[in-house]
């Protein structure tokens, strides 16, 4: 359930039991009446799992929420409970943002000021991220008198990166809705664009999602470098790499990007983004296994290895 499904559903638990138009409520949330019905949907499978309430329509009179007072006063604060879920929720991701582009130790104490809390709140956020942190192989380091501050490679992080998703709240769990806010439009666009014009030159066309983890990876390359934050190492078997089509692709379109974004990706970040290219083309043949697909590509079983992690990782 998203913020404007919840004041609708507020609106209907702190009014009386009387029918509103769907054109009254759509006026109120600042948005079509195709977005309120579509919004209904959501709405009735919540209250079925948590009460008798329900939202009744009629095509002369609008919508009415049919429940005892009761029952309003108990999802009401069953409501407060979700509100509150998220807005941890949503700390927690953003107090990862922070951190994974962060080099240098950020004390607990500016954490709590940056989030309008306290320092305790803000040890159990930490204490929570543990986990999610070290499945991405990187470690969460706290130090008395220093503070706290991720540790591991730039390759781990970019991983991490594309896999923040995972701790935005269950209604927003759209990795690719989510990543788009790191990344301002016209840089979108910019990549998009090339990508597409990269795609025109390819005997196939990508998946949807095979282009997507692509344009973010790409869009991640270059938000971290700009950063300083780079990649100090070079893929295995790089002669290989450089030898492959893929490479000579990808290399054409980061010279387009380079002038673009006004700066120069050097060839580590090239032949990394060959390896997600390759990834990007797990796809091609669904009458083989994705390992059998990418040996057909590469000839070089680690670097299927390499861009089968990769893009499983990603398409999870």
């Amino acid at each position: 359930m998203n913020a404007r499904q919840k004041r609708l559903l507020t609106f209907f638990l702190t009014k009386e039991s009387e029918f509103i138009s769907i054109k009254e409520l759509a006026s109120n949330m600042n948005c079509s009446e195709k977005t309120i019905r579509n919004d209904f949907k959501v709405l009735d499978n919540w209250l079925i799992k948590r009460s008798q309430a329900v939202l009744i329509r009629k095509p002369s009179a609008g919508v009415c929420l049919q429940a005892e007072d009761f029952e309003k006063k108990q999802l009401l604060l069953e409501l407060d409970k979700v509100q509150v879920d998220m807005l941890q929720d949503h700390r927690k991701l953003n107090i990862a943002k922070l951190l994974l582009t962060r080099e240098e130790w950020v004390t607990i104490q500016e954490l709590a000021e940056h989030f309008y809390t306290n320092r305790a709140v803000i040890r159990e956020d930490l204490d929570e991220l543990d986990e999610w942190v070290e499945r991405h192989d990187l470690v969460l380091v706290r130090r008395q008198n220093y503070g706290v501050k991720l540790e591991g490679s730039e390759r781990m992080k970019r991983r991490a990166v594309s896999a923040i998703a995972e701790l935005a709240p269950a209604a927003h769990k759209s990795s690719f809705e989510f990543m788009a806010d790191w990344f301002a439009p016209s840089e979108r666009q910019m990549a998009e664009t090339c990508l597409r014009r990269l795609e025109s030159t390819l005997p196939f066309s990508f998946t949807d999602l095979a282009f997507q983890s692509l344009l973010f990876h790409v869009l991640i390359a270059y938000h971290r470098f700009k950063l300083g934050l780079r990649l100090n190492e070079l893929p295995g078997e790089t002669e290989i790499i450089r030898q492959k089509p893929e490479y000579t692709q990808m290399k054409a379109l980061i010279r387009d990007l380079d002038t673009a974004f006004a700066v120069a990706l050097p060839e580590e970040e090239i032949l990394n983004l060959t390896l997600h290219l390759f990834g990007a083309k797990i796809q091609l043949d669904a009458t083989l296994t994705p390992r059998v697909r990418f040996q057909s590509i590469m000839k070089s079983k680690s670097l299927v290895n390499f861009a089968y992690e990769e893009t499983i990782r990603i398409t999870r």
